[in-house]
């Protein structure tokens, strides 16, 4: 609450599907249980910080993918 009253918003994106457009650092690690052509992010090393809607960080994450 604090960070949003100054102006700065964390982007969740924990369990959310992965696009090869997002401005993101990705690692992927293979997962046997997702549908094929499935990419979903499970970890977020380093989250994706917003100051007044434009992006100052940008997100390192893990993402699943199927086999």
């Amino acid at each position: 609450d604090n960070f949003e009253a100054n102006g700065y918003e964390l982007i969740d994106m924990l369990n959310k599907p992965y696009d090869q457009g997002m401005k993101v650092s990705a690692n992927f690690r293979p997962d046997e249980t997702l549908k094929a052509g499935e990419q979903i992010i499970t970890r977020i090393i380093k989250p994706q910080v917003n100051f007044k809607g434009v992006m100052i960080q940008a997100a390192q994450v893990e993402v699943s993918v199927s086999e």
